[in-house]
């Protein structure tokens, strides 16, 4: 009569395994009918993302490698953000977030509103933006001295259009209308100040004649003047 036990046992551990092997092949047979794939695009069209997503499609609506789709999207350059969710029973959502450039940065590729650096080529519905030019690596730290110089110069009525830093350190600025400032390589604020000081005293009523402006003075400043 004891041997009994070990065998109604191993039928209800085989009905447990049987039962868990259906539900793991129902599991795997749902399969994703819908991907939805929202967002603001300019850069990136929604042909594109979804070309990218389909190859994981086949692993079904459980299984389908929600990071995996992701970190692929995110691996566009125009791309900054992606969130993939389910959503029962059958549909990926797929929500993407574009870089918003505010800066061409050199011939490489262009700033975004984090200030960071990323590498793209140039689309067709990109504004007219101002220009960094400088070592990778200072990318955020330029950012942030072109907002800073760019203010101090728009309550002037004055636009910069250019910031350069070369191998040295030392800074330019190129302003809308192609006046160049030198700044050199230390004290930049303080030049630009001064810059300001002597565009209210001096420099305004004449500015359309300057072709460039030497900072690196300690008490003054060169003006080089346009050739008529």
């Amino acid at each position: 009569m004891p041997s009994v036990y070990p065998l109604v046992l191993a039928l209800v551990l085989g009905v447990f395994v049987a039962g868990g092997y259906q539900a793991s092949l129902w599991l795997t047979g749902l399969s994703i009918e819908r991907v939805a794939i929202s967002g603001e695009f300019r850069q990136v069209q929604r042909k594109q993302i979804a070309g990218q997503v389909q190859p994981f499609l086949s692993e079904g609506f459980v299984f389908v490698d929600l990071e995996g789709i992701r970190a692929q999207l995110e691996s566009i350059p125009w791309i900054y953000q992606v969130t993939v969710v389910r959503q029962w029973p059958d549909q990926l959502i797929i929500r993407v977030t574009e870089q918003r450039a505010i800066a061409r940065w050199d011939k490489q590729g262009f700033i975004n509103h984090r200030g960071d650096f990323f590498a793209a080529k140039e689309q067709v519905f990109i504004d007219d933006l101002p220009l960094l030019q400088g070592p990778v690596e200072k990318a955020s730290e330029m950012m942030a001295d072109y907002r800073d110089l760019g203010e101090l110069l728009r309550q002037q009525g004055l636009v910069l259009r250019r910031l350069s830093m070369d191998e040295r350190g030392n800074w330019s600025a190129v302003l809308e209308g192609g006046v160049t400032i030198i700044l050199g390589g230390d004290e930049v604020m303080g030049r630009v100040q001064r810059f300001v000081s002597a565009y209210q005293k001096v420099l305004a009523e004449k500015f359309n004649q300057v072709e460039r402006i030497d900072m690196r003075y300690s008490k003054g400043l060169a003006v080089a003047w346009r050739k008529v």
